[in-house]
């Protein structure tokens, strides 16, 4: 089972899926749902974007070390290109059935990805971990933000920025736990930029910074002491600081990245509990 669980995350099947789960459990917290076009759209843009991305990592290097996600698309590199081409077939024969709203801000965040992907390629972005987040933050409310009818209030606000900080802790353990992998392989990352030192201290900072905005804003009334996207936002986080914290027993079992991401699939218990 584990080594089925880690080709799904080497091929990032689990985050695409995971995506697609948040977004529609959030759809649901805000009292709506997202149509099947829109999770399909969503589930095709973030695998291709995590494709791309490792398969330009797995070209760029030279270093027989690296790891077994990016061995895989350098193994299979013809085949996912293929499938990536597919992949945006199907998403662009999709948006002819989907409103208006969603091709042309769908059309922008492929173009911000695309120079993503481009910029890092070519000049190593070492805070692409941000970028990242922000890209991911933008991509599982994209679909939401369209579908509900409402003013953006503070309430709103804080729950993206929370969102931002746990995509952003997510890729942040995965860099600092990954960083010998990657000095060797010469891939940039934040903790390759900052060390490991400060970045250790930048995981417990961000995560310190979770827990106040939720602790603030509970106290205030601004959301319910049970609040089930709070519960949930909270279990999130603190799974993912038990991944960095116990990085060593997890790193020699290959089940890291495949817990890291598994986070993602937390939010489908709103559906339960709300």
């Amino acid at each position: 089972m584990k080594s089925i669980l880690k080709y799904i995350n080497g091929f990032s099947i689990d985050v695409a899926l995971g995506a697609v789960v948040f977004s529609n459990a959030l759809a649901f917290y805000f009292g709506t749902a997202l149509p099947f076009q829109v999770s399909l759209l969503l589930f095709c843009a973030v695998w291709v974007i995590y494709t791309l991305d490792h398969l330009l990592d797995a070209k760029s290097t030279h270093s027989a070390e690296v790891s077994f996600r990016h061995s895989l698309h350098a193994r299979f590199s013809i085949h996912l290109s293929v499938i990536v081409g597919i992949a945006t077939l199907i998403s662009g024969y999709t948006l002819f059935f989907v409103d208006e709203a969603f091709i042309w801000i769908g059309l922008s965040f492929s173009a911000f990805i695309s120079l993503y992907l481009y910029l890092n390629y070519k000049y190593c972005l070492y805070a692409k971990e941000l970028i990242v987040a922000v890209g991911y933050t933008f991509g599982i409310l994209l679909g939401v933000l369209i579908m509900v009818e409402f003013q953006l209030s503070l309430n709103h606000i804080v729950i993206i920025f929370q969102i931002f900080l746990i995509a952003f802790l997510n890729l942040l353990v995965f860099a600092f736990i990954e960083y010998d992998q990657d000095a060797r392989a010469g891939f940039s990352s934040l903790a390759i930029t900052l060390g490991r030192n400060t970045t250790s201290k930048l995981l417990l900072l961000f995560t310190m910074l979770f827990f106040l905005i939720q602790v603030v804003f509970i106290s205030n009334g601004t959301f319910l002491l049970f609040d089930p996207i709070q519960i949930v936002l909270f279990v999130m986080v603190i799974s993912l600081y038990t991944v960095y914290y116990k990085r060593e027993e997890l790193l020699n079992n290959s089940l890291y990245r495949i817990l890291g991401d598994g986070i993602f699939f937390l939010p489908g218990f709103i559906f339960i509990f709300k």
